[in-house]
């Protein structure tokens, strides 16, 4: 989570807690079960943080996931109706396109995070993976994306939002920073955001107190 990856160090210091991972864990938390389970030792384990005879220790920097190598999320294997978010009896699908956001702003933890990296799924993965949720969840019609900052790249979002309009799907996107929504207003294209979302929260800084 965002705590630990942030205060690492912070975190393994309370007795409570045996073992930090710091950043994306996907990779690493399977790396440190198999290592349990076959009494391997922590040390070459990227991006974990763990205690040995009371001394805390970690392995190297983890490099960042490539999105484009990872495969679909075999959906079949649970109960996929008890993690969609509802609300107004309307059902959301979560779904990442992205990861990071290059941008600066002091609230937000992306600021500190992998050094305002940004790292994304090619636009024809993120299109084939709405062709699944099209074709699988028959009963979805609202995707809520997790990224920090889907609208970054503006022609990388223009191609997405329009296949997400020829599935009759909306997007609900619960935050993104104001200035990378710039260039739909430049080019008189806020229709675009209209017809293909339902829901977009924009966080909003200034450096003025009074503002």
């Amino acid at each position: 989570g965002v705590h630990p990856s942030l205060e690492p160090y912070s975190t393994i210091k309370n007795s409570y807690i045996d073992f930090v991972i710091e950043g994306e864990g996907e990779i690493i938390f399977k790396e440190l079960v198999n290592a349990l389970n076959n009494n391997k030792p922590l040390g070459n384990i990227c991006g974990l943080w763990y205690k040995e005879k009371n001394k805390i220790k970690k392995g190297p920097k983890r490099k960042l996931i490539d999105l484009n190598k990872t495969l679909l999320l075999p959906y079949d294997l649970i109960d996929t109706k008890k993690y969609f978010r509802e609300k107004n009896n309307q059902k959301r699908f979560l779904f990442e396109t992205s990861r990071g956001c290059p941008k600066g702003c002091n609230f937000c933890n992306q600021n500190v995070i992998e050094n305002r990296s940004w790292w994304v799924k090619d636009t024809s993965k993120v299109i084939e993976e709405v062709k699944f949720i099209h074709d699988n969840f028959k009963n979805i019609k609202i995707i809520e994306l997790v990224d920090s900052n889907f609208f970054f790249d503006y022609e990388r979002a223009n191609v997405i939002l329009k296949e997400i309009k020829k599935y009759d799907l909306k997007l609900w996107i619960p935050g993104t920073e104001i200035h990378s929504l710039r260039n739909f207003f430049r080019d008189n294209n806020l229709k675009l955001l209209e017809d293909s979302c339902c829901y977009l929260g924009i966080g909003v800084e200034s450096g003025s107190d009074k503002v």
